[in-house]
């Protein structure tokens, strides 16, 4: 089994408990089965480099200016 794991929280920077949770979680997963875990950072500071739980980091670059949660989606996916 292959899993693919997207958060927008860093194991690093904590703020609600997504961070440890996919710290945790991913660990775990990574014993049993083939896991690719990625980051979507939209702070303005400098990103983290992958490592840890994390395998690749992902910088959305600013293509349209966005109000709402469907814009924000939208404009992520299109700086891809």
């Amino acid at each position: 089994m292959k899993v693919l794991f997207v958060t927008s929280e860093h194991p690093e920077n904590q703020f609600g408990g997504l961070g440890s949770f996919t710290r945790d979680y991913v660990k775990e997963l990574k014993k049993t089965v083939e896991v690719v875990a990625v980051y979507l950072h939209y702070s303005s500071e400098i990103p983290p480099e992958p490592g840890g739980a994390i395998d690749y980091v992902l910088v959305p670059e600013k293509k349209f200016p966005s109000v709402s949660i469907e814009g924000n989606i939208l404009e992520t996916a299109a700086s891809f």
